[in-house]
């Protein structure tokens, strides 16, 4: 089930839907802060959760803060699991699990291979590719990236995409949600930064 909406939910729902990034929270015991993030919308971000509706998705399910912050997440990341979730709704990691079992259940999302993670659903994908846009698809993408470091070689973006046949950004987000989640780390003996940047296994 949905969590009940706060006004902070309202605000947070409110800038997703209309593409826009939500506001960050900086608290400690004596301030407390909200930081607003001037930028382009995400125009298809936008048309993503229209075309949900027209596959019959209620619009309050797609709408709610829970739907609307995993969705936003998994449009540049293969897998979200609870502890993400739960940084991203602000709510403990049982409750984070929780909303995205429930979100497993209405159809936005599936499991994936990993018993702790979840992936956009078939049909929720299938949404986003009609508005043009694409997600990065777990497991096989992320797998060959993970064999490919772990044999001690170091890969680039057109390594994977010549290798897997997935698009240049579908490559990015693995390559970038992979270095996120300290997996692998930039060749320290390769280019810093453009298309010339090579993918190592990370140590530790």
């Amino acid at each position: 089930m949905a969590r009940t909406c706060t006004a902070n939910d309202r605000m947070w729902v409110s800038m997703l839907s209309s593409g826009r990034t939500p506001p960050t929270i900086d608290a400690d015991d004596f301030q407390f802060a909200v930081t607003f993030t001037a930028g382009r919308a995400d125009d298809e971000f936008v048309r993503w959760v229209a075309a949900l509706s027209s596959h019959g998705f209620p619009r309050e399910q797609v709408r709610s803060l829970s739907a609307l912050s995993t969705l936003k997440h998994l449009e540049s990341a293969p897998t979200i699991s609870a502890q993400t979730a739960s940084r991203l709704l602000q709510v403990g990691r049982d409750e984070a699990a929780a909303q995205l079992e429930w979100l497993s259940v209405v159809g936005l999302l599936a499991p994936a291979q990993d018993p702790r993670e979840w992936q956009l659903s078939g049909t929720a994908r299938d949404a986003l590719g009609q508005v043009g846009g694409s997600a990065p698809l777990a497991g096989a993408i992320e797998q060959w990236i993970l064999e490919a470091v772990e044999s001690q070689r170091a890969v680039s973006n057109r390594d994977v995409v010549r290798a897997t046949g997935a698009s240049g950004r579908e490559v990015t987000s693995v390559l970038r949600y992979l270095a996120d989640t300290h997996r692998i780390e930039k060749d320290p003996d390769g280019p810093a930064r453009g298309v010339g940047v090579r993918w190592i296994q990370r140590e530790g």
